[in-house]
């Protein structure tokens, strides 16, 4: 009895996401509209970021920065401003929609080749807004895989805690 030759299946590449890699990704519901939330995020960061715990010019410095400041346009910096007036860069905005999303490299204290990204999006959820946040670019960043965790818990904080409690959440 002849065999037949076996039947060759075409090889089939999957790609699976280092956990330690994967992006960070964190929701809220507020109870204000997208153009509110956006504002808020964007506009008004220096009144909700925690700059007594997350910010670099305290350990400049010695003393937490006077302003956080967000320029409202692509290309615009993302900035803290020390007691002293020397600017520290956190990133650059590289998407500015009022209303709907914001993305902006991320390199708070660090050199703006180590940049990770950060995405917001702002959508209109019954009487208020879903606002998520998404934080990747981890595999291109010397060292992602070791800040990746602190993060993580960093954004519930930053995010959850300080931007949601400033708006109110849902």
């Amino acid at each position: 009895m002849r065999r037949s030759p076996p039947t060759r299946r075409p090889l089939r590449m999957t790609t699976r996401t280092d956990p330690a890699l994967a992006p960070i990704v964190k929701t809220l519901s507020v109870k204000a509209n997208p153009e509110r939330a956006f504002d808020v995020f964007a506009r008004q960061m220096g009144d909700w970021w925690p700059v007594h715990r997350m910010a670099v010019s305290p350990g400049a410095k010695g003393a937490p920065p006077r302003a956080v400041t967000v320029e409202p346009f692509a290309g615009g910096r993302i900035y803290e401003t020390a007691p002293d007036g020397e600017e520290f860069d956190w990133g650059v905005i590289a998407v500015f929609e009022p209303g709907r999303r914001l993305e902006f490299s991320w390199y708070p204290g660090l050199p703006p080749e180590k940049a990770t990204r950060v995405g917001v999006r702002f959508e209109a959820e019954g009487q208020g807004c879903r606002v998520t946040l998404v934080h990747d670019g981890w595999e291109g960043r010397p060292g992602g895989r070791e800040a990746r965790p602190d993060y993580v818990t960093g954004w519930d904080y930053v995010f959850g805690q300080c931007y949601g409690g400033y708006l109110e959440p849902a």
